[in-house]
Formats: structure tokens, sequence, C-alpha cells
């Protein structure tokens, strides 16, 4: 699976955890903001890799929460209440991102530059070029700040100011 976002931790206090959230995939979509979807984004840090590639837990979410658990909706539904307290989603910036207008202007500013959709291979390079360009930019990606409440410190203990991850959160 793709990552969707990068994650940064800002700011942490005894239950409050803030994370500047970046898409970094056209399909990463809106920014959720519910409690399964801060779970969700949590537990990435809260587990690792042992030698030959074996789960093993970094944390006490890491411990009470499997990565399958994170995939079942209907496990989330019934328990995420016991992990996260609240989820503010806040300070959104270049979003919501329409990847459809983004196309769009890329094949403008290729037209723009004398480059043929005929010359396919000229095409397809170029249009790459900016299209990797874009999201190479963390200045143009759209970003928010959650902050997340969790019930218990030690649901985020594995987390610090400064931490940044890869998620695939949904």
């Amino acid at each position: 699976m793709s990552a969707l976002w990068s994650a940064q931790v800002v700011a942490k206090d005894n239950r409050r955890i803030a994370i500047e959230l970046r898409a970094i995939h056209p399909d990463s979509g809106a920014f959720p903001s519910d409690k399964k979807f801060a779970l969700r984004l949590l537990y990435d840090e809260a587990y690792g890799f042992a030698p030959g590639l074996v789960r093993e837990s970094r944390s006490p979410l890491g411990d009470a929460v499997t990565l399958e658990d994170t995939h079942d909706d209907a496990f989330l539904d019934a328990n995420v209440d016991r992990y996260i307290a609240r989820v503010q989603l806040g300070s959104v910036r270049n979003a919501p991102l329409d990847v459809e207008a983004l196309r769009a202007d890329i094949d403008r500013q290729l037209t723009a530059r004398g480059v043929r959709r005929e010359d396919k291979a000229v095409w397809h390079d170029a249009w790459t070029d900016l299209w990797d360009a874009f999201w190479s930019d963390p200045s143009r990606l759209p970003t928010a700040t959650y902050e997340i409440d969790v019930t218990d410190p030690q649901w985020s203990a594995h987390l610090a100011p400064g931490s940044a991850w890869e998620s695939a959160a949904f």
C-alpha cells in the first residue's frame, strides 16, 4: 500500500498531540476528522519490524491494538473511544486539492512550452517531471494540523515532538 500522508508531531503534552499532516499522494483525498483515522495515524509508529520482517510492538498502543484491528471497522467502532477522546482538524492549507485541475494545469503548461502530445515520449517525460515537481514541493501540498486527545498518555507515548513518518491511514 502506498503512503498517502506525511506526518510530523509538532507539539505534545500529557494527553494532547498536535500533528502536521501533509497529503503526499493524489489518492489521499480530503482530511478525515474521525477518531478511527486518528487512531490509525497514531498506530503507524506504534509497531515496527524485527529481523525477518516480524512485526513487533514499540509502545503500549502497539501492545493493545494489532495491525489487523486497525483495518477492522467493527473493532474500531467498538473500541476507538478507549484510545481517542477527541480529534480537532485545523489550519488547513492548499486544500481541497483538485487533482483533475492539477492535471489540466500541467497540460496547459506543457502546451505553452510548445511540447506536443503527438511526441508521446517527450510529452510523457515532461508531464511526469511537472507532476513529480508538484508532489515534491511541500509548500504546494494540502496540509492540515490535527490535535488529537488520547484517553491515556500511554497511547501516544511512542511519539515525541519531531517524530515523523509516512502513513497510509484512511
